[in-house]
Order: C-alpha cells, then sequence, then structure tokens
C-alpha cells in the first residue's frame, strides 16, 4: 500500500474558508487516507484517533478499480477529482459493514451512509438547479435563513384527513429549502464500516488496531423554543425533506382559522406539475429517495414572520437552468473543466487545505497506478 494521509484540519484554511465548512460533501475539519495500490484507489475517513490506547476509529469511503479510472484533475478549492468510465454504485448495506469481496468489487462504489446521501442530493440537483449551482449546494449548510418552529401541514391525500400539522426546522439556503425532523435514532450505529478484513488493513497501514465497540446515536433533539427566525442558529435534529425551488410560485400568507390563527404559505409548481423533491421518512432509513410533491405548505405562528419567508423564497426561486443534465449523461470533452461532469462519474480525495508537495505526490502515484494498469 501507498498511505497518503490527507489533513484537512489547517487552522488558516479553514480560518480562510470560514463559510465553507464542507466540500463535495465531506467535512473540512477532518483527516482522510488516500490508499493507492497496484489495481485500486480507495478512500477512508478518520473519525478520531486515541493517543492513549493506540486506537484510531476510521471509516471506508469509497474504492475504485484503476480500470474504471478515466481522468484525475483538481478543482478550484484544490480538492482531486477522479473522473470514471463507470458509473459509481451505492453499497451502503448491511449495515454498513464491508467485506474483501465488495471492497474488491470490480465497478467503483461508495460505502459510507453521509457521502451516500451527498451523492443523491448532488443527483437531484443536477436535474433541478444545474451542474453548477448544484457544486455550490452544500449538503449540510451552516447559516441562510432558519426558523425552529414552523409546522408543515398535510394538503393532500389521506394525510391531510388523519395527521395534524407537524413542527419542524426549515433553513433556506442558495435555492434549496432544508426541511429537519425531530427525531431520536433506534438503532446502535457505528462511525466504521469495516470487518476484520479492513480493519486488519487500517492496522496494516497505521500500525494500530480499530475499536470495535459500538455507540449509541442520537440525531437532534425536541426544540420548544419560541418561533424566531436567525441566520447564525443551527438547526437541530436530521434532514427529512430537501425541496430544490426551480420554477415554483409562492402563495399567502393566508390566516388559517382552524389552526388557532397559524398563517400559512403554499408552495406549488408554476406548471401544475409536482416538485422533484427527496425525502427520507425515517432518521434510520438507509438512504434518501427522490419524491414527487404536489404541494407544501407552511404554517407560521407570527404574520410578519411568514411576510418575510415569502419575501426571502420568492427571491431565491430560479427557472430550471440549461445546464440541467440525466445523471447518467456524461460530458465527454474534459478539456472543457466548465462543463462539470455529472456526479453519477466522480469520485473525490478531499485535498484541499494540504501541502502542494503532498498533493503532488499523490496524484504521481495515482498516475502511476493507472499508466501500470493500462501497459498490463
Amino acid at each position: 500500500f501507498l498511505r497518503t494521509v490527507i489533513e484537512r484540519s489547517n487552522e488558516e484554511f479553514i480560518s480562510k474558508n470560514s463559510v465553507l465548512t464542507e466540500s463535495w460533501g465531506m467535512p473540512i475539519n477532518k483527516s482522510y487516507v488516500c490508499i493507492v495500490t497496484f489495481d485500486r484507489i480507495g478512500l477512508i475517513r478518520v473519525n478520531s484517533c486515541s493517543n492513549n490506547n493506540n486506537q484510531i476509529d476510521a471509516s471506508f469511503i469509497w474504492s475504485c478499480p484503476a480500470i474504471c479510472i478515466e481522468q484525475l484533475y483538481s478543482d478550484k478549492y484544490g480538492d482531486l477529482v477522479i473522473t470514471t468510465n463507470t458509473p459509481v454504485s451505492i453499497n451502503t448495506s448491511n449495515n454498513n459493514v464491508i467485506s474483501s469481496s465488495i471492497w474488491n468489487n470490480s465497478n467503483p462504489n461508495i460505502y459510507d451512509k453521509y457521502t451516500s446521501d451527498y451523492f443523491i442530493f448532488q443527483l437531484l440537483l443536477e436535474k433541478t438547479i444545474g451542474q453548477k449551482r448544484a457544486r455550490e449546494q452544500p449538503f449540510q449548510p451552516h447559516g441562510g435563513l432558519i426558523n425552529t418552529n414552523v409546522y408543515k401541514k398535510y394538503s393532500t391525500g389521506i394525510r391531510s384527513l388523519l395527521l395534524t400539522p407537524t413542527k419542524h426546522t426549515f433553513q433556506l439556503y442558495g435555492c434549496v429549502l432544508y426541511e429537519y425532523t425531530y427525531k431520536k435514532s433506534k438503532v446502535n450505529d457505528t462511525s466504521s464500516n469495516n470487518d476484520n478484513y479492513l480493519a486488519e488493513t487500517i492496522n496494516e497501514l497505521f500500525g494500530c488496531p480499530v475499536p470495535s465497540q459500538l455507540n449509541q446515536s442520537y440525531v437532534g433533539s425536541n426544540n420548544t423554543s419560541d418561533d424566531k427566525t436567525d441566520t447564525d442558529i443551527q438547526p437541530e435534529g436530521y434532514i427529512s425533506f430537501i425541496y430544490p425551488l426551480v420554477d415554483v410560485m409562492i402563495v399567502g400568507p393566508y390566516l388559517e382559522d382552524n389552526q388557532h390563527n397559524k398563517y400559512s404559505i403554499s408552495i406549488s409548481r408554476r406548471d401544475g406539475q409536482r416538485m422533484k423533491t427527496l425525502k427520507k421518512d425515517d432518521v434510520d432509513d438507509l438512504s434518501y429517495i427522490e419524491y414527487p410533491k404536489n404541494l407544501l405548505t407552511l404554517l407560521f405562528i407570527n404574520k410578519d414572520i411568514a411576510i418575510i419567508w415569502k419575501e426571502y423564497l420568492e427571491k431565491h426561486v430560479i427557472t430550471q437552468p440549461t445546464d440541467c443534465i440525466n445523471p447518467i449523461k456524461r460530458q465527454t470533452n474534459f478539456n472543457e473543466r466548465d462543463n462539470i461532469d455529472s456526479i453519477s462519474n466522480l469520485l473525490v480525495i478531499p485535498s484541499s487545505g494540504s501541502e502542494n508537495a503532498l498533493v503532488e505526490s499523490l496524484k504521481f502515484e495515482i498516475t502511476r497506478t493507472l499508466q501500470s494498469g493500462r501497459k498490463d
């Protein structure tokens, strides 16, 4: 193995990019290890490292056979981007436990649950807000317009008859609206996704074992604070819905007499078609699914807050851009870097903020692997 540790926790880099908390869905305050072998490249995230008992907690993010790699280049932030000639697959089943056969898959595979969520998120945005905006849209944004006391009304279908409005946090960032739900995970979760095979690999790389204990995972808390809109607070809970604001109209606010004097704002497409959204019904679900939605109705307890939200939402609505693509369609001219490739054929090594010499050394080793594979 060639072991290359990519440090993303450089304080100077973070201070210069205070708004940037993630790149390609990967936190910038984490360390990553890129594994380069004679026929495969892989990426590991270091979750924690204990100097006292010489233990490392790590997660495998993705694995890609060298034969599937088409090109390697650096994006504007300094991350290394790999384009593949085979669509990337998601493999987060079996509680994220990876066997040697899965790791040595003949196709590019993502194993990390959070990375797969970002991957699905980008696929939806490529079809709605376009590639360029999609790449600038974080999966877990910090800032924007946030309200922790919004009720979602079920306006259509059988849910409108059976369910009362539910309380959520909503966050508007860019041209995407995020919905958060307060719910605690019911399952034991582990940040690691390795079995004995991969544990031995990490042990070989670092010279120390990987902890095997599981920890209870809690996502969010039930926030009962007063109604407020802010740009500094951070939402609590898990992201249960994602709404790209493309070709939609905002109606309201209207007083809802049967909802204890709440004020409603409704969002729907101008052409009457269904909105393309992502949803995750439960925090323990494996992945997001694309969900066509007719109407979204939000209830506010304060009319002034409802008016503010309507104005901000209207300012962030866009018409469908020209760079929207089908997820499986790829650009073929790699010299035109403005035409970003679809996420369906991309893998990323998070090298931004790392020393130039380290990044160049990694690029050299990957190039040698590619050249060796082509000769064979």
